[in-house]
């Protein structure tokens, strides 16, 4: 099958078994017991069978994650998959289907609020920051697609992801500079909103003081308003008297 076309179906209840057995089994594996004999397999299908790939993230961010021998490890884990997908032609953007290939990286990523259980507490924070070079090369390959971006803009309010919400600040300003009104549908611009709410509760001061941050948030804050999104107007009056 051509990697640019769909492979036809969706998993059946004995794929969906395998995925979870297969998720439980990796994180349990020591790096000497190669893992990624298990899980390079489902990568390798990419975009084209993203139905089967995505199931087998929704497995691997819970039961995965909660018979690994550690967060550590489950993320040490978890950086190779991402590592692995960057490099794989089936998850090229250059050839894919847009939606398919949004489903497989939403799901990479852990941008699926459903199951980011990794990020609901802060006591990851420091595993999960240590990720911010691997998601600057999956939002430099990624990046350009709203969907993703509007997944990022909420994983990275989360209390465990916190110490990406700088970094986030600069990939989605960088991306978001050139969507259409096209791509602000779905909630992306609710999500960005409340994205740039949170980093100037969490980290103002930082980004007042801070010249670069500063350009940033303010460039993200203004294409927003321009959209004349009351929130952002009403944050905007904020900032400014702040600054």
């Amino acid at each position: 099958t051509p990697l640019s076309m769909e492979i036809d179906g969706l998993p059946s209840d004995f794929d969906d078994w395998a995925f979870a057995l297969a998720a439980r089994t990796i994180a349990c594996l020591t790096p000497a017991e190669h893992p990624e004999a298990f899980w390079q397999p489902v990568l390798d299908r990419g975009a084209p069978a993203h139905e089967w790939v995505e199931r087998f993230f929704w497995h691997w961010f819970t039961d995965g994650l909660g018979t690994a021998l550690s967060a550590v490890e489950f993320v040490r884990m978890w950086r190779s998959m991402i590592l692995y997908a960057l490099e794989h032609s089936a998850w090229d953007p250059g050839g894919m289907i847009s939606h398919d290939l949004d489903g497989i990286v939403v799901e990479l990523l852990c941008l699926d609020m459903r199951w980011n259980a990794i990020v609901r507490t802060e006591d990851n924070a420091q595993i999960v920051g240590a990720l911010e070079d691997i998601f600057e090369r999956a939002l430099q390959r990624w990046g350009s697609r709203p969907k993703i971006i509007s997944g990022l803009v909420i994983f990275a309010t989360q209390p465990g992801a916190w110490q990406l919400l700088v970094p986030a600040l600069r990939w989605t300003t960088i991306a978001v500079r050139n969507f259409d009104t096209y791509d602000w549908r779905y909630g992306l611009e609710d999500n960005v909103i409340e994205f740039l709410h949170t980093c100037w509760q969490q980290e103002g001061a930082r980004i007042a003081r801070d010249e670069t941050l500063r350009t940033l948030f303010l460039a993200l804050l203004t294409i927003l308003v321009s959209r004349g999104s009351h929130a952002a107007i009403a944050l905007s009056a904020r900032v400014v008297g702040s600054l």
